[in-house]
C-alpha cells in the first residue's frame, strides 16, 4: 500500500459533502444529538481526572465562549504541535456499534488567520495503534463536526481494532486555538464502524450502477462487482476455500473473522479511480495503482480480465491481504511477511510451472536475491523479491524449529507495529540471522529440487 499524502479540502467542497447525502464524513453541520451517547459535556468532573495533554500544548476546562456557547468547555492552545486524550479506559472499550464520533468546536480565528488544523484520534490502550482524521477549520465561531468511523485512517504498524480502542484524543498539528465540547458518540448497530454494503457500492460504482450491483456476502467476505461475466458465486466459493487454509495454519486467526472486502471492477480505469476516490474520502491522496491489485485500508481491490477469468489469481491474492489485516492485524504496507504470505496462497490455490526455476535461480545467483536480514527488514520488498519472501514465510510456517515458534513471532510483530524481524530472532525464534539464511537455503534445495520442475 502506496503511502496516502494529505489532502485540503477546499471550503467549496466541504459545503458540498455538508449538503449531499452520500458518505457525509467529517463535514461542518448543524448540531445533532438525537439518539447520540454524550461521553463527555465537560460540566462536572476536573479535567486531569480523565485527560493527559501531551506537546506543546495547554488544555484547560473553562466557561465557554462564543455565540452559542453554555456551561463549560475544552480549551486547547497550542504553542507547536501537541494534543490532549483521555486516560486508559476512558471511553467504551468496543466502537463496532457506533458509526460516527461527534463534537462542537470553536476554532478561535482573526481575520486573514490559516485554519486550525486537528485531528481527531480514536486509540487503542498502548497509544500508538489508532484511528484517526485530519479536520480544517476555517471560520471561527461554534460549528458541529461529525466524523464517520469508517472513513478514518489507520496509523502505521499494527491494524487499529474498532473493539480494542480505550482512548479518545484531539491533536493540534501546529500553534493555535479551539474550543470542544459535547463529544458523543452514535449508536447504529452491528458493524456501523464499518462500510455498509451500499455505502462500499456506492463509493465504488456511483448511483446508477450502485443499485444493480448485488453483493455476495459470508463470514469471510463482502463480494462487489459491476462486471457481468464474473461468477460472483463461484468466486465467493473459492475465497472461502482460501480462508479455511488461512485459519488452518493460524488457528488465531479464525478468532476475528469477520467479512473483508473484495472490489472486482469491469474495467481497469474503474479500478484504478476507486483507490483515488477512497483516498479522498479519506481526507487523503494516493496514486492510482499499476499493478493487477491493490489493498487499501483493509479493502481489496482488482479488475475482471477475460483471460483470467472468474478464478484470477490476483484475486487471491489481494484478497488474502485484505483478510490478514483483518484477522492478524498485519499492515498491508508491501513487506516481507504480507507480501510472501498472500503469494503463497496466492500458488497453493493457482500453481505456477516455474515458481521452482525461478527459485533455484535465486539461490544459485547473489544477485537474485537479498540478504534475508534486508529482506525481513520490514520494509517493502521489491516483487521481483516475492517470491524469497515467500520461500521465507513458508519455511517458518512448515519447518519443525520455527512453526511452533510462529503464535509468538506472530504476537510480538503486533506489540512491535513492525514485521522487522530483527529483534524477534533469539528472543522468540531463538536463532541469528547465519542460521536462519542456512535453515532457508536448505529448506528451499529440498522442496525445489530440479525433479520438481
Amino acid at each position: 500500500m502506496k503511502k496516502l499524502h494529505e489532502l485540503r479540502v477546499p471550503s467549496c467542497v466541504r459545503f458540498l459533502l455538508s449538503v449531499l447525502p452520500l458518505l457525509a464524513l467529517a463535514h461542518l453541520a448543524p448540531a445533532e444529538q438525537d439518539g447520540a451517547k454524550v461521553l463527555f459535556d465537560f460540566e462536572k468532573d476536573a479535567l486531569g481526572e480523565g485527560w493527559t495533554a501531551g506537546g506543546d500544548l495547554r488544555a484547560s476546562r473553562e466557561p465557554a465562549v462564543g455565540e452559542g456557547a453554555s456551561g463549560q468547555a475544552l480549551r486547547l492552545a497550542a504553542g507547536g504541535s501537541g494534543g490532549v486524550y483521555t486516560k486508559p479506559a476512558g471511553v467504551p472499550a468496543d466502537w463496532n456499534e457506533f458509526s460516527h464520533v461527534t463534537f462542537r468546536a470553536c476554532p478561535v480565528l482573526a481575520a486573514g488567520d490559516a485554519p486550525v488544523v486537528m485531528e481527531v484520534q480514536v486509540l487503542e490502550g498502548d497509544g500508538r495503534t489508532r484511528f484517526w482524521r485530519k479536520i480544517e477549520l476555517a471560520r471561527g465561531g461554534w460549528q458541529s463536526v461529525e466524523v464517520r468511523l469508517a472513513a478514518m485512517r489507520w496509523s502505521a504498524g499494527r491494524v487499529p481494532q474498532w473493539d480494542a480502542v480505550s482512548r479518545l484524543g484531539f491533536y493540534l498539528r501546529s500553534k493555535g486555538e479551539v474550543w470542544i465540547d459535547d463529544v458523543a458518540v452514535r449508536p447504529a448497530g452491528p458493524r456501523a464502524a464499518q462500510w455498509s454494503p451500499k455505502e462500499l457500492a456506492l463509493l465504488a460504482f456511483g448511483a446508477d450502477k450502485a443499485g444493480k450491483t448485488r453483493p455476495v456476502a459470508n463470514n469471510d467476505l463482502l463480494l462487489l462487482s459491476d462486471a457481468p461475466e464474473l461468477d460472483a458465486d463461484k468466486l465467493a466459493a473459492h475465497l472461502a476455500r482460501v480462508a479455511q487454509a488461512v485459519y488452518a495454519d493460524f488457528p488465531q486467526a479464525g478468532a476475528r473473522r469477520a467479512p473483508v472486502g473484495l472490489l472486482v471492477f469491469a474495467d481497469r480505469k474503474e479500478y484504478q479511480d476507486f483507490t483515488l476516490r477512497l483516498a479522498n474520502e479519506l481526507a487523503s491522496q494516493a496514486t492510482a495503482p499499476k499493478s493487477d491489485g491493490y489493498t487499501l485500508q483493509g479493502i481489496a481491490t482488482s479488475y475482471y480480465h477475460p483471460q483470467a477469468g472468474t478464478l484470477r489469481p490476483t484475486y487471491t491474492h489481494e484478497y488474502v491481504h485484505a483478510l490478514l489485516g483483518r484477522t492478524l492485524r498485519l499492515q498491508n504496507s508491501g513487506e516481507w511477511l504480507q507480501e510472501g504470505l498472500a503469494v503463497r496462497y496466492q500458488l497453493r490455490f493457482h500453481p505456477q510451472a516455474n515458481v521452482g526455476e525461478i527459485i533455484r535461480q535465486g539461490l544459485g545467483d547473489a544477485n537474485f536475491r537479498l540478504p534475508l536480514a534486508t529482506l525481513c527488514n520490514g520494509r517493502s520488498v521489491p516483487m521481483n523479491r516475492y517470491w524469497q519472501a515467500m520461500t521465507v514465510a513458508d519455511m517458518l510456517l512448515g519447518h519443525e524449529r520455527y512453526s511452533k515458534r510462529v503464535p509468538a513471532l506472530l504476537e510480538a510483530i503486533s506489540k512491535a507495529g513492525s514485521t522487522d524481524l530483527g529483534p524477534h530472532l533469539q528472543p522468540v525464534l531463538e536463532t541469528s540471522w547465519e542460521h536462519l539464511e542456512a535453515d532457508w537455503r536448505l529448506w528451499c534445495e529440498k522442496k525445489y529440487q530440479e525433479r520438481n520442475r
